[in-house]
Order: structure tokens, then sequence, then C-alpha cells
């Protein structure tokens, strides 16, 4: 019995050895784990220069370095001008340096079928934001252009009691969203007969565009002429020349446009409510209307498309996404320009946060909380 407890002890203590050996012998064989590797992440700009599009740059820059994305992708921005035929090879060439997902404002909805249709087959996830393309194995990230137009179009006719004489303050024709706006609006004022669309400018969502077009324009004609304007973008220079020209606030011309800070900031209350605001870059009590298709598309469009290459989704070819509206009503100044003051339902910011007034602000989004004021101004993300 002895022999065979001494033999029992002699075996379990062989086999725990063995056991720690082989584990380690595991644990010495077993390669580390491998990381993920990081998406290949191109954007290809079209038009590019105005506070949009810097802003549009400055999110995704933002969401890539965020602590949710910074180990997924590595992100590659570039800028193609108004060119078809180069943003086409622009895009052909990410393809062939092994791109991932491509994230494009197009030039045209058909110029860049072909080089989508080339990526798409070689397993690139192809992402638009605002403008669209025709090509259906690209996703579309894009407000309803038409409904938005015809939002703003019918607060044009009704703050004119359905007649009046309008002016219109297009974007870039050619391009999709603003053709598609354009069309919409007149369709509904065709339907008032007092209401006229008085004159046109084509401001190519630029403020220094829209200044210079407006200056020509009120060169031959005057202010009394307008009773309304309907804008895209550029309700900015179109106060500032009026305040300039010496019209006092309650007489200038109301505006329906995009949601640069000064455009809504015009239409708060007038008084000490934003620190520093001077000149027409400050409150001034203007019944005007803002629209919200800001910067946080683009950044939307690539965490969209980014996630489906990650999780292996398909994604449709076309995600609305919701148009905000802020009248003179609605309006309240927000302290910090973080992602939560602004889910808690602050809209416009103190020109203190915000020095430059042609800045977007309709860069709050409820699934990217990565992303605040900063991250539009400077790319830095929240987190």
């Amino acid at each position: 019995m002895k022999y065979l407890n001494s033999l029992f002890s002699f075996a379990k203590r062989h086999v725990i050895t063995m056991g720690a050996a082989g584990l380690l012998g595991v644990v010495a064989l077993t390669p580390a784990v491998a990381q993920p590797k990081k998406l290949k992440v191109f954007v290809s700009f079209s038009y590019y220069g105005n506070t949009w599009m810097e802003q549009n740059r400055n999110m995704m820059t933002a969401l890539s370095k965020s602590k949710d994305y910074k180990d997924l992708m590595d992100l590659e921005v570039q800028v193609a001008g108004p060119d078809a035929q180069k943003q086409a090879q622009q895009i052909n060439a990410m393809t062939e340096a092994g791109a991932d997902v491509i994230v494009v404002y197009p030039i045209s909805p058909t110029a860049l079928n072909r080089a989508i249709r080339n990526a798409c087959s070689r397993g690139v996830v192809v992402m638009t934001w605002d403008s669209t393309v025709d090509e259906k194995c690209a996703t579309n990230v894009h407000a309803d252009n038409v409904a938005q137009a015809v939002h703003e179009a019918q607060w044009v006719a009704d703050s004119v009691k359905g007649k009046g004489n309008i002016l219109m303050i297009n974007g870039f024709s050619g391009a999709a969203a603003n053709d598609e706006r354009v069309k919409a609006a007149k369709a509904l004022w065709a339907k008032s007969p007092g209401l006229k669309v008085a004159a046109e400018v084509e401001g190519k969502w630029s403020d220094p565009v829209v200044r210079e077009e407006l200056s020509k324009l009120m060169a031959v004609r005057k202010w009394s002429d307008f009773d309304v304007a309907f804008a895209q973008l550029g309700c900015y220079p179109f106060y500032a020349l009026q305040e300039e020209a010496g019209i006092p606030d309650e007489k200038k011309i109301p505006c329906a446009g995009s949601a640069e800070n000064a455009e809504r900031l015009a239409t708060a209350p007038k008084g000490p409510t934003a620190d520093g605001a001077k000149g027409a870059y400050r409150p001034m009590g203007i019944k005007g209307y803002t629209f919200e298709v800001g910067p946080a598309m683009g950044a939307k469009a690539l965490k969209l498309g980014v996630d489906a290459k990650l999780k292996g989704t398909k994604l449709p070819s076309d995600i609305l996404m919701p148009v905000r509206t802020v009248t003179q009503d609605q309006v309240k100044l927000c302290k910090e320009g973080s992602w939560k003051e602004m889910k808690e339902g602050c809209n416009t910011f103190p020109t203190s946060l915000v020095p430059n007034p042609e800045s977007s602000i309709a860069i709050f989004d409820p699934d990217m909380p990565q992303l605040g004021l900063k991250a539009a101004l400077q790319g830095v993300p929240e987190y």
C-alpha cells in the first residue's frame, strides 16, 4: 500500500510538472494576436475652398483621430477641383492604391459612374455626401434636397403673404444638390401668381462669391426691388451689404438660408446676447430662416462607409439625412459647443466661440458623440 501511495505521489508530481511544461510550450509556440489591419480610406473633394468644405474635412479628420476609429483606419484626403475627368482619374488611382473605402463629393451625378463601378467591382465601399451620383453601387448620403427646398420656398412665400419679388442666391450650377433645390423652389412659387423671381445670382456656395455677385447686381438694381431672399448659402453677405448701405435692422430684407453662424445669429433678438458681436456679425432680430445641411454629413458618410466595410454589410443606394430648420423663435445660444451641450438643444454660437461668421453650425449628429464644435473648427475630436 505504501508503495502504491508513493507511486501515486510520484505520478501526480510529474503530471503537474509535465502539464506546466506543456503549457509553457504552448505559450511559447502560440503566435502573438495580430492587430486588425487598418482600412485604407480616401476622400475625394471636387469643390473646395469654402468654409463648409473645410469643416467637412475637419470633421472627417476628427472622426479618424477619435479613440473609436484611430486604430481602424488611415485617412487620406485629395482635392480634384471642379474637373470631372480629374476626379474620375483620382478615384481610379485610389482604387489602384488599394482603397477599402472611398468617400466622394461628386462634381457630377453621371461623369464619375465608370470610375465608381470599377471601384465597386474591386470590393471598395464608395460613399458620396450631399451631392449624389446615379451609379447604384455607391451609397449617397444626402438630404432630401427637394423636400428641403420646398419647405424653404414655402417659408419665403409665407413671409411675403404670397405676393412679392424674390432674389435667388443659388449654389453651383450643374451639381445635383443645387439643381434639385432651384427646380423645386420655382415649381412651388409657380403656383402663386403674386410671386416673382426678380433676379438670380450664382453664389457657388461661397460667401465671397455671393458678395461679389450681389455687389454687381446692386450696381444696376435697388434693394427696394426685392422683398425676400432665397439662399442656398449667402444670407450673411446679403445682410452685410445692407448694413453697409445704411439700412437699419428693422428694414433689412429677410433671407432664408443655410446654417452659417452669422445667418442664424442675425435672427437672434437684439441685445447683449453674443460676446464681441459687431458689424453684420451680430444679433439683429431679423425674422429669417435657416436650414441645416451641414459638414457633419461628410463625417457621417465616412462613418457609415467604414462601419459597413468592417462589418461586411451592404448599404442601400440612398441614405436620407434629416434636415432641421431653425426660425427666430427657436434660436438658443450655446456656451461651450460640446456634443453634449448641443444634444441638450443649443444651436447657435456667440462670436467669441466662432470668430469666423461663415462657419457652419449644423454640426450635431446624435450618432457621432466624437464630434463637437472643436471637430468642425480645428479637426479635434471630443475624445
